[in-house]
């Protein structure tokens, strides 16, 4: 499917009619005019230039080169999706204090990280170029590693991650940067999301949704806890948001999954995910803009070769 980053310049879209009355108009014009100096070799080929095919070649050969014009400063993108091996990931992990639960032993968070270890362990064994980075959020979002083909490092890095201690959980803001850290990509992008809460503070999911789906970014959603509301340190609640995750995994193509303990979330990050479903995201610009510079300089070299202008 097609997807714009400033739809706004689709209104290009409505000089379409005006190409097609100025086409119109300037035809009338040349026969006019060859009439009036009674120049009746000019007037024969200002009459073939009505000819239905001739007459529907040039007003269709301009239309799509004011189509072209208006996709390419829409910044148009071409999405599909497709089974992949090739893909570059972020790795997205809630660092909130919920995540201290032990209901997945030793602890939520720590359970996740030795997941998201086991997937490194298995990107690294599959032989597979990607590169792979490394967020975590609560309140905010921390950058802990970009894009880096270096599995070791992070592992490395995965390990030393620690819980935030500012409040909230801040989804919208972590699918954001997501998207933003996979920006250069020529691969499938995809983010693994870990989460035992609710977004309530930062970016509004729906926006943060739309923007992953425009750039082509797969996002799997994981909700981890055994209870739909649990308590921790003994005087806060966290209640994990089912619906929103389906809609997030659903809408970017990926997978929500619900895990309740160890095995579960290892199984979420093990090999089989190296192959995976994923979008392939490629940028039209530039090609568009070719393929117009090559019809003006078509339609140039036939205007001063085969057609000759009206004395």
């Amino acid at each position: 499917m097609l997807a714009f980053e400033y739809p706004q310049f689709l209104i290009l879209l409505l000089a379409v009619p005006i190409v097609i009355f100025f086409h119109s108009l300037s035809l009338h014009r040349n026969r006019k005019r060859a009439m009036l100096f009674s120049n009746f070799e000019a007037l024969k080929r200002a009459d073939e230039n009505y000819k239905y095919p001739k007459y529907i070649f040039w007003v269709s050969f301009r239309i799509i080169i004011v189509i072209m014009f208006a996709f390419a400063m829409a910044g148009t993108h071409l999405n599909y999706e497709t089974t992949v091996n090739r893909a570059d990931y972020v790795l997205a992990l809630d660092a909130s204090s919920s995540m201290t639960s032990t209901d997945i032993p030793p602890s939520r968070f720590e359970a996740a990280k030795d997941a998201e270890i086991l997937f490194l362990d298995s990107l690294a064994d599959s032989g597979v170029k990607s590169r792979v980075s490394l967020i975590t959020f609560s309140g905010t979002t921390l950058i802990h590693l970009s894009p880096t083909y270096d599995t070791l490092f992070a592992k490395n890095t995965v390990r030393s991650l620690n819980i935030s201690h500012v409040p909230g959980t801040a989804i919208g803001e972590a699918i954001v940067n997501s998207v933003n850290l996979l920006h250069d990509s020529d691969k499938a992008k995809i983010v693994y999301l870990v989460t035992d809460g609710a977004s309530n503070v930062g970016v509004d999911v729906d926006f943060a949704l739309n923007y992953a789906k425009e750039r082509g970014t797969t996002i799997n959603t994981i909700g981890v806890g055994t209870k739909a509301s649990t308590v921790y340190e003994d005087r806060l609640s966290t209640s994990l948001d089912k619906d929103m995750l389906v809609r997030i995994a659903e809408e970017t193509h990926g997978n929500y999954y619900f895990v309740k303990d160890v095995e579960e979330l290892r199984n979420v990050f093990s090999n089989k995910q190296i192959q995976t479903h994923g979008i392939y995201d490629i940028d039209l610009t530039r090609y568009l803009l070719f393929a117009i510079l090559l019809l003006f300089m078509s339609e140039w070299v036939f205007i001063n070769t085969r057609e000759k202008a009206v004395p």
